[in-house]
């Protein structure tokens, strides 16, 4: 079950399914980003993944809004883009968790608030 959070202007998803897990933070403009920024967060946990492919995740990330964007009608484009350098290396959960972010700001759903951390 995803759970959602903002912090300042991150919208996150933190996603687990059983041994796989991914935490998507994205900052998000009303306008199309020629080159989103892609930030690695400290790795959090000793599990051992295949290392993680920055461009697959940039990748999975802006192709999921772009369709998300079309199906619904919005204008959510990612501007700043975070992951936890040793999440799971699923990119296809990276896309789900774009989407599920850009559903919840559309709908209006509430996200949690927490405070606000420097990276």
């Amino acid at each position: 079950m995803p759970s959602f959070t903002q912090s300042g202007e991150f919208y996150s998803v933190s996603y687990v399914t059983g041994p796989a897990h991914v935490l998507l933070q994205v900052a998000f403009s009303s306008v199309p980003v020629s080159e989103p920024s892609l930030v690695a967060l400290p790795a959090v946990s000793a599990l051992p993944h295949t290392a993680l492919d920055p461009q697959q995740i940039l990748g999975a990330v802006l192709n999921a809004a772009v369709a998300t964007n079309a199906e619904l009608g919005t204008a959510f484009f990612p501007s700043v883009i975070r992951y936890v350098a040793d999440d799971s290396p699923r990119y296809s959960l990276y896309a789900h968790c774009a989407t599920l972010l850009i559903r919840r700001l559309a709908s209006g759903e509430p996200f949690q608030s927490v405070t606000p951390t420097v990276c």
